[in-house]
């Protein structure tokens, strides 16, 4: 046995180590003159007989859990065929992971880590007592059904930045009722012919007048648990900013079709309303009728915006021989322009049938100011003692249509416009 003296004993030297009889071995330890050396050898037989004991345990533990699950029904998540890991494997290595002996703990750990890579509850099943480890399933990803892309906002509509809450554009009139063989899209100015060196008989200043526009905020905020920013697969942080970005497009786009705060093109005074051919449904004489009201300059820019059960109706345009929205028959993809222009379904139109199912908007005459933009933060502290991380979106705009009436061609009868709309009246 190899012993380390704690003092000068005959011919054995103070903090050296000797081999010695077992039995004098024994003596000097026993006296308190030396102390057992234990060899790294003995160590590893040692930590080998403390695993196999707990090992053993283990094995027994789970017998005793696998007799009890035979009566009771423990759906465990489904595996790859080609995965070899084990319940009981599971276990054992829960077990080890636990214990002293650092070689053992590791391994242990490395093989959860590795095989397995799941996060785990300790009181899943219906036996209390059982306490049944089932590994639980974490998916990367969000189920989300997306809605509609903005119609109008943000890549249409025309877009000016406002300095202040308060925004005023000069803009020619053109409300004017023109006469005289004048044009009302030039703000009423008069050309005449005249004679050499006299004057022309009418005023030929154009008329202007001011679009003023006032900014209204947007706000929208949620709180979220600091263990769902933490613990989750996905990035929460992200999902939020995409979700408030997916709102305000939404929101801004229902305001300019159909709001209150933003004036709204549906139902607008500047509209020029047209009659649809039969009750409750859209008819190809119908976007004939829309398109040949069109400011004439807009149609290369204009878009049908539709209510989406509204292209249910599409198919059907033209008669048995030719079908525009299906020129290669009901075998190919529907031709996405009716006229020329594209077609656009969008969630914030009124019901099939009712004014305003479809428009015919030159999207540039649509003028939205925007004093601040989307602008999305967090906050740590407004829900401190909750331990909840307050996000919130905020934006400030204001719109409105950039005309105010029709405007009157030269025959003082027939009006176009930048904005069509679909009336629910049936033509007489």
């Amino acid at each position: 046995m190899k012993i380390k003296f704690n003092e000068t004993v005959n011919d054995y030297e103070v903090e050296k180590t000797y081999e010695v009889e077992d039995a004098k071995a024994e003596k000097f330890v026993a006296a308190g003159l030396a102390e057992k050396v234990v060899s790294e050898t003995d160590t590893d037989a040692l930590l080998a007989e403390a695993g196999e004991q707990i090992e053993k345990k283990i094995n027994d533990a789970v017998g005793k859990i696998a007799s009890q699950l035979n009566s009771v029904e423990v759906k465990t998540p489904a595996q790859p065929k080609t995965d070899d890991r084990s319940f009981a494997e599971f276990i054992q290595c829960v077990g080890k992971s636990i214990n002293k002996d650092h070689r053992i703990r590791e391994s242990a750990v490395n093989t959860l880590t590795n095989k397995y890579a799941q996060k785990t509850t300790l009181s899943q099943g219906t036996n209390e007592t059982a306490g049944y480890l089932v590994p639980e399933e974490w998916v990367n990803e969000l189920l989300f059904a997306p809605g509609y892309d903005g119609a109008m906002f943000p890549s249409r509509v025309r877009t000016i930045p406002m300095a202040t809450d308060k925004l005023y554009l000069p803009v020619i009139d053109q409300t004017v009722a023109p006469s005289g063989g004048s044009s009302a899209f030039y703000g009423g100015v008069v050309v005449d012919f005249v004679s050499e060196g006299s004057a022309p008989e009418s005023s030929t200043n154009p008329a202007f007048k001011q679009l003023s526009i006032s900014a209204s905020k947007l706000l929208a905020y949620t709180q979220v648990t600091s263990e769902l920013v933490d613990n989750s697969p996905i990035s929460v942080e992200q999902i939020l900013k995409d979700t408030f970005r997916g709102a305000i497009t939404a929101k801004i786009d229902y305001e300019i079709f159909n709001g209150t705060t933003l004036t709204a093109i549906v139902d607008n005074a500047a509209n020029v309303d047209v009659e649809r051919n039969t009750a409750s449904d859209v008819k190809l004489q119908d976007f004939a009728n829309m398109w040949c009201r069109m400011l004439p300059a807009s149609r290369a820019n204009a878009v049908w915006f539709v209510n989406p059960l509204v292209l249910a109706k599409l198919p059907l345009l033209g008669n048995s021989n030719h079908l525009v929205w299906l020129p290669n028959g009901v075998n190919g993809a529907p031709q996405l322009t009716i006229l020329g222009s594209p077609v656009v379904a969008c969630e914030s139109l009124p019901a099939v049938g009712s004014t305003g199912d479809v428009l015919y908007v030159d999207p540039r005459y649509y003028v939205l100011g925007i004093n601040k933009n989307i602008v999305i933060e967090a906050s740590e502290h407004y829900a401190f003692t909750s331990d909840m991380t307050t996000y919130r979106c905020t934006m400030r705009c204001g719109g409105k249509p950039q005309l105010t009436a029709p405007i009157k061609l030269q025959n003082g009868t027939d009006t176009v416009s930048p904005y069509v709309q679909l009336e629910s009246s049936v033509a007489s």
